[in-house]
This record gives structure tokens, C-alpha cells and sequence, in this order.
């Protein structure tokens, strides 16, 4: 009977750190859970930045024909400019 009972303390003993154990890895897997849509909220925010900017970028960039083609406007602009003030 004191066997028995003692083998059921101990089986008691066992299940409740079986239980701390799966509570705890349970915790940790929320944790991880948690840290990752983190991480992937802040990946996404810096893609969508790198992607502004490369959109910034390409906006930025003319084509040779179309610089030449302001340049020359500039010009004529700047001439007229100039014969205005003599």
C-alpha cells in the first residue's frame, strides 16, 4: 500500500513537471511567435522603403535624349534671359 502510494506521488510529481515543461515550451513558442511577425513587420517596412527609393531613383534618372532636350531648352531660356537685361 506505502509503495503504491508513493509510486502515485511520484506519477503525480512527474505530470505536474510534464505539465511546467509543455506550459513552458508553450511560452517560448508564443515568444518565437511574437519575435518573428516582429522581425517580418520590420522586413516588410524596409522593403517597401528600399522600394520608394528605388522608385525615387528611377524617377530621378533621364535618358540622354530627354537631358539634351532640357538642356538646349535651358539654354534658349537663358539667352532670352540674358538679352532681356542688356
Amino acid at each position: 500500500m506505502i509503495a503504491a502510494k508513493e509510486s502515485l506521488e511520484s506519477a503525480q510529481a512527474a505530470l505536474v513537471e510534464a505539465e511546467e515543461h509543455s506550459i513552458g515550451n508553450a511560452t517560448a513558442n508564443e515568444q518565437d511567435s511574437i519575435t518573428w511577425e516582429k522581425e517580418l513587420k520590420r522586413a516588410e517596412e524596409e522593403l517597401l522603403d528600399l522600394d520608394s527609393q528605388g522608385m525615387a531613383a528611377k524617377d530621378l534618372k533621364l535618358n540622354p535624349n530627354d537631358a539634351l532636350a532640357l538642356l538646349t531648352k535651358l539654354k534658349g531660356e537663358l539667352v532670352t534671359y540674358m538679352e532681356s537685361k542688356l
